[in-house]
C-alpha cells in the first residue's frame, strides 16, 4: 500500500519518473543516489502495476492520438527566411 499512498498525483508512470530522478541525481551525487536506487530496486512493484495498469494503457493511448508536428525548414511559399 506504501506505493500507491506515495503517488498522490495518479501518475501511471510513476515508477519511471522516480527511477529518472535518481538517475539524474546519480550524474550530481552517486553516493547520495545510489544507495536509493538500490532499495527501490527491492521493492515489490507488482500491486503498484495492478492498481495503475489501466491509467497506463489510458496514457499511452492518449499520448499516441496527440497531435505531432514536425516542421519543414522551408516556408509556406519554398522560400528560405534570411
Amino acid at each position: 500500500m506504501g506505493l500507491k499512498l506515495k503517488n498522490r498525483e495518479n501518475e501511471p508512470f510513476f515508477k519511471e519518473k522516480i527511477f529518472g530522478e535518481l538517475g539524474f541525481a546519480k550524474m550530481v551525487d552517486p553516493d547520495f543516489a545510489c544507495p536509493l536506487i538500490d532499495k527501490l530496486k527491492c521493492l515489490n512493484w507488482k500491486d503498484f502495476y495492478q492498481v495503475v495498469a489501466d491509467s497506463i494503457e489510458s496514457e499511452l493511448n492518449m499520448r499516441s492520438l496527440e497531435k505531432k508536428y514536425y516542421y519543414h525548414p522551408i516556408d509556406v511559399k519554398g522560400i528560405i527566411g534570411v
